[in-house]
């Protein structure tokens, strides 16, 4: 029996032990550093330019806060939304990897994708908030 077109998963090299090959742990490591790292590059960069829009309504507003004014919100809202975005992003990544380990991106649908978004994004900014005292009554 010729079983040449019959298609399969490609199996994976297994050691003498039975466990996973050195070279392909570290080949998965690595993979999963690059897509958080890559990640929370990109999450920084919208963030922050989040955070400049809403700097830039401050500034164009006239209001004070302590020594902030004029062009200094920008820089400081900037900042926090670079931080925010970085951690929100660091996040999602290690959600996906966490609850998507069976498959690649491809079978995610986009509505699962985008949930994991906005609960780890959400829940980085209630974590700020909460840190920072915002939520607390005076």
């Amino acid at each position: 029996m010729n079983d040449t077109f019959f298609f399969s998963a490609p199996r994976l090299k297994r050691g003498p032990l039975g466990g996973r090959e050195l070279s392909m742990t570290l080949g998965l490591l690595w993979r999963r550093a690059r897509g958080l790292i890559g990640t929370s590059i990109i999450w920084a960069g919208a963030w922050g330019l989040v955070g400049l829009l809403v700097g830039g309504v401050f500034w164009l507003s006239g209001a004070t806060l302590l020594s902030l004014a004029g062009a200094q919100w920008l820089w400081v809202w900037g900042e926090v939304g670079v931080v925010t975005g970085a951690v929100s992003g660091s996040a999602f990544s290690l959600a996906v990897m966490a609850l998507e380990r069976r498959g690649d991106l491809s079978v995610i649908t986009p509505f699962r994708f985008g949930t994991l978004g906005a609960v780890t994004g959400g829940l980085v900014i209630g974590a700020e908030f909460a840190t920072t005292g915002c939520l607390t009554s005076a």
